[in-house]
């Protein structure tokens, strides 16, 4: 699909999503949420989904939701959870493991969740910042994001210096925290070349296949 520029590209998919739809910028639209392609995939399948719930309008990252937002994004991860089902029905899903999840600090306008295979098999994926950016502490898995909200009434609880600190998280050493949960050695990574060795390793390929059981 044709790329949006601008900080303000997702704001405008979900001001007008007939056009994201017409434009194949947008794989699904309905009355709660945009599905678009994130055109700078980080994996062999990723989409955005934004949600359109009137009370998230201007709602742009986690830090900004509170106890009122939650039924909507519960909302939301019901969508994520029907979009995954429909995809993996229809086989245009690959057997893989998603993460389902939002970056503490997102660069785009307007709230969007992370809807993406964890093979990360993409031209796309050519710097630290990029790899780290879907992992802890920058990523935040939705269903942690709705605890948080159900215990504390916040989206995320990190504020001011402890963001800070997420945000150079993104310029830290890589590591495979999937692999190392799976069990064996830690993964230490020490250059992009190597991370696609490693996403390209029995063990990685082995780890991220999904299992219906």
């Amino acid at each position: 699909p044709p790329k949006p520029e601008g900080l303000d590209a997702l704001a405008r998919l979900v001001r007008d999503p007939a056009w994201a739809l017409q434009s194949g910028k947008a794989l699904h639209v309905d009355e709660k949420v945009v599905v678009a392609y994130d055109l700078y995939a980080k994996a062999r399948l990723h989409l955005l989904l934004m949600p359109l719930h009137p009370s998230l309008k201007a709602v742009h990252a986690p830090t900004d939701l509170r106890s009122e937002h939650l039924p909507a994004i519960r909302e939301l991860r019901k969508c994520a959870a029907w979009l995954e089902r429909s995809l993996r029905t229809s086989g245009a899903l690959p057997s893989l493991q998603l993460r389902i999840g939002f970056h503490r600090v997102p660069s785009m306008a307007h709230l969007h969740l992370h809807f993406l295979t964890t093979d990360h098999d993409s031209e796309a994926l050519r710097t630290k910042r990029h790899w780290n950016s879907f992992q802890p502490p920058f990523f935040l898995p939705i269903d942690e994001c709705i605890r948080t909200l159900e215990t504390s009434g916040v989206g995320d609880v990190l504020r001011g210096a402890q963001l800070d600190g997420v945000e150079a998280a993104l310029k830290a050493d890589m590591s495979c925290p999937l692999c190392e949960a799976a069990g064996g050695a830690p993964v230490r990574i020490t250059n992009i070349p190597a991370l696609k060795l490693h996403l390209g390793s029995v063990r990685h390929i082995s780890t991220v296949q999904f299992c219906s059981d």
